[in-house]
């Protein structure tokens, strides 16, 4: 099997994080051509086998071309803050507290990662988001269940992740996501990072139609494997693909 290449913790990645990718939580595999049709011909196989044994979940991937928004005008309405563990805890112990992306924030943080930023109006947070960029990579792999879904990211590319409108956001007047989402794309793109990608699970139709809108491109899928055996309950696999949409497998009911 050919590979663009393999980036294990101490390696440094050589092939885009657009690219094709066999990854599991401690490793990444870089796939040329030859390598990611076999590799989905294996898939489709396995998915033929009837087992309950074998879930599976899909996520679309997006990027998102940077370079016009590094000459394009800023949203001076939007004042981005990095997150803090106060903030955090906060919003922890309010209403939304649950929330799965308020505890992905959590678990972002204790693992090191500081790259989060939050929407402040009259004290009151809108919207909050992660950027990551290749300084976060040790951080990435270090996540139990998820490091698998982050390729290495190189110097000039950027993932978002995690976009969220709070109570205060959604009242604001025509939404706070896309002002705040602009104003991320600037960040970025002022800290040097030509692309972005990003993700988002087949099943949540509105956020694709936002993200359409909002200038992202999909261009391929994640299939997050799972077999539910003694011993293999905690290992994932995940294909990081860019066949065409539709393409890729309906998630199991």
């Amino acid at each position: 099997m050919d590979h663009v290449s393999v980036s294990p913790a101490r390696e440094r990645p050589a092939a885009i994080p657009d690219a094709a990718w066999l990854s599991t939580n401690r490793y990444h595999l870089g796939l040329g051509p030859p390598a990611l049709s076999c590799v989905r011909l294996l898939a489709r196989l396995l998915r033929q086998v009837p087992s309950r044994r074998l879930q599976w979940e899909v996520w679309v991937r997006y990027r998102l071309d940077l370079r016009p928004w590094a000459s394009a005008s800023s949203a001076a309405a939007v004042e981005l803050t990095p997150i803090t563990w106060e903030l955090i805890e906060e919003l922890a112990r309010g209403a939304w507290g649950q929330h799965p992306q308020i505890r992905s924030t959590q678990r972002l943080w204790q693992h090191g990662l500081r790259g989060g930023y939050v929407w402040l109006r009259q004290g009151k947070p809108l919207c909050l988001q992660w950027l990551f960029s290749h300084e976060d990579n040790p951080q990435l792999r270090t996540l139990p269940e998820w490091a698998g879904m982050y390729p290495p990211l190189p110097p000039d590319w950027g993932q978002v992740e995690n976009l969220l409108s709070l109570p205060a956001g959604l009242r604001y007047p025509g939404g706070a996501a896309t002002p705040f989402a602009q104003a991320m794309f600037h960040l970025a793109a002022s800290r040097g990072m030509t692309w972005l990608i990003t993700h988002i699970h087949e099943r949540n139709a509105a956020a694709h139609r936002w993200a359409e809108r909002t200038g992202w491109t999909p261009y391929g899928l994640i299939l997050r494997y799972r077999l539910d055996a003694p011993l293999l309950r905690r290992g994932y696999v995940y294909l990081h693909d860019t066949a065409p949409l539709g393409a890729g497998p309906e998630t199991q009911s």
